[in-house]
C-alpha cells in the first residue's frame, strides 16, 4: 500500500512537472483541498478565471483530501519557483505548516475558506466566509418573516467549525429577537442524501416545528424530497449557499430563501490578494465573503457561483 500511495503522489506531481513555467509570465500555485467538493471546485474555477484576465499561469493541484499530497504539492511548487501560492483549508490547524514553508522560500501565500485566528501570521491575506455572521443574518431573516415560529436546523458535519458557527449566529439572532425559537438541530453531513435522511428522521420523531433551516442547498433538496415523499406540506425551508441547486429550487417555489454566499467572489478575491502583493500593493489581511438573502424577488439578479465580469466588478476590479 505504501508503494501504491507513493506512485499516486509521484504521478500527481509529475503531471504538474510537465506544465513548464514560462519565464516571461507570472505563475501562481493553487492548492485545493478536494475538487470533488462542489464549493472548492467553483473556487478553483474562479481563481483561474481571474488569473486569465491578467495573463497569469496557474498550476492547480488537487490533493483529493490528502494532507500528505497537499504537503507534497507545496514542496513541489516551491521547488518550481512559482511567484505566489494560494491554499484552500478546511480547518485553521492546517495553515501554519504551509505558511512556514512558503515564508522560508520567500513566496507569498494567501489562505482561503477558513478564517484564521490572530495567533497565525506570515500570510498575505485570508479570504473566508464568517459563518457565524451568515448564521446571524439567516436568524434575522427568520425572525422577521417567521416571528413566533419554531425552527429546526439540519446542520452540516460537525468538527470543522462551520455548522457550529452557523448555530452560534442563528441562536444570537433568535436571542436578540426573543419571539422565535430554535427547537433542535441534527448533524446530517453536507449532501442531498444527508438532508433526505435527516428530514425523514425528523418527520418520524414527531417533533413539532414550523420552519426548516438546512445548512446548505443540497441538504434542502434532500429535505424537500423527504417532505414530498411523506406528504408533508406547509413547512417553509430556507438554506445557505445560493448555488445553482438553491437558485433552481427558489425558482420552482420549493425553497423560500437561500442566503447567497457566492464562492465566485472567494476565488476571485483570493487571486486579487496575490496579484496585488506581487505588484506592490498591500491587500487587506482579511476579506469576508458576503452573504445576501436570495428569494423569488431577486433570484434572477443574484450573483452566480460561476465567475463572471460582474463578480470582478463587485469586488472593485482586480488591481
Amino acid at each position: 500500500m505504501k508503494l501504491l500511495k507513493s506512485l499516486v503522489i509521484a504521478s500527481t506531481l509529475s503531471c504538474v512537472a510537465l506544465m513548464g513555467i514560462a519565464e516571461d509570465k507570472l505563475v501562481f500555485g493553487n492548492i485545493a483541498s478536494s475538487m470533488s467538493d462542489t464549493w472548492n471546485s467553483y473556487s478553483v474555477k474562479s481563481f483561474k478565471y481571474a488569473a486569465e484576465q491578467k495573463g497569469v499561469e496557474v498550476i492547480s493541484i488537487d490533493p483529493n483530501g490528502s494532507p500528505e499530497l497537499a504537503l507534497q504539492a507545496i514542496e513541489d511548487l516551491i521547488t518550481r519557483g512559482v511567484d505566489a501560492i494560494s491554499l484552500y483549508i478546511t480547518s485553521t490547524e492546517q495553515a501554519p505548516m504551509f505558511i512556514e514553508k512558503a515564508n522560508a522560500a520567500g513566496i507569498p501565500i494567501s489562505i482561503e475558506n477558513a478564517k484564521l485566528g490572530n495567533e497565525i501570521s506570515g500570510y498575505v491575506s485570508n479570504v473566508a466566509t464568517e459563518y457565524s455572521l451568515i448564521g446571524y443574518e439567516i436568524g434575522k431573516y427568520l425572525a422577521k418573516h417567521h416571528s413566533g415560529k419554531k425552527v429546526y436546523f439540519l446542520e452540516g458535519q460537525r468538527g470543522y467549525g462551520v455548522s457550529e458557527e452557523y448555530n452560534v449566529g442563528l441562536q444570537r439572532a433568535f436571542d436578540e429577537d426573543g419571539n422565535i425559537e430554535l427547537v433542535g438541530y441534527h448533524d446530517v453531513g453536507w449532501s442531498v442524501e444527508g438532508g433526505l435522511l435527516g428530514a425523514q428522521t425528523l418527520i418520524q420523531s414527531g417533533k413539532e416545528f414550523d420552519v426548516l433551516f438546512a445548512n446548505i442547498d443540497d441538504q434542502a433538496l434532500g429535505a424537500i424530497r423527504a417532505f414530498e415523499e411523506a406528504g408533508v406540506t406547509g413547512i417553509p425551508i430556507v438554506s445557505a449557499g445560493g448555488g445553482p441547486v438553491g437558485l433552481d429550487l427558489i425558482r420552482e417555489g420549493k425553497l423560500e430563501m437561500s442566503m447567497g454566499v457566492p464562492v465566485s467572489l472567494q476565488g476571485i478575491l483570493l487571486f486579487k490578494t496575490l496579484w496585488q502583493e506581487v505588484n506592490g500593493t498591500q491587500p487587506d489581511a482579511f476579506y469576508p465573503v458576503p452573504g445576501v438573502a436570495i428569494t423569488k424577488e431577486n433570484v434572477d439578479s443574484a450573483l452566480s457561483w460561476d465567475p463572471s465580469p460582474e463578480a470582478i466588478a463587485y469586488i472593485g476590479g482586480l488591481d
